[in-house]
C-alpha cells in the first residue's frame, strides 16, 4: 500500500511542477491542467524543453503559443540542439 501512496505523491509533485511552469508561460491553472492530459509527461516535458531552448536563443516572439503547438505537434528537444550545431 506504501508503494502506490509514494507512487500517487510522485505523479502529483510532477503534475504541480508542470502547473507552474505553464503558469509561468501565462498559462492559467485551468488552462495547464488541460494541456497536461494532451499528452505523456515526457512529451509535455519534451515540448516545454523545446521551447525554452528557443526561447533562451531569443527566437520567439510568442512563447506561449509555441508551447502549445509543441504539445500538440509533440516536439523533442533534440532537435532544437542540432539545430543549433548546424549553424
Amino acid at each position: 500500500m506504501q508503494a502506490a501512496t509514494s507512487i500517487i505523491q510522485k505523479e502529483l509533485r510532477s503534475e504541480l511542477a508542470l502547473i507552474e511552469k505553464f503558469m509561468e508561460y501565462g498559462f492559467t491553472r485551468q488552462t495547464a491542467k488541460k494541456l497536461i492530459q494532451q499528452g505523456t509527461e515526457q512529451e509535455i516535458g519534451d515540448a516545454i524543453k523545446a521551447v525554452d531552448l528557443q526561447v533562451s536563443r531569443g527566437q520567439v516572439k510568442n512563447p506561449k503559443a509555441m508551447l502549445k503547438t509543441a504539445i500538440k505537434e509533440h516536439w523533442k528537444p533534440d532537435v532544437f540542439v542540432s539545430r543549433k550545431k548546424q549553424r
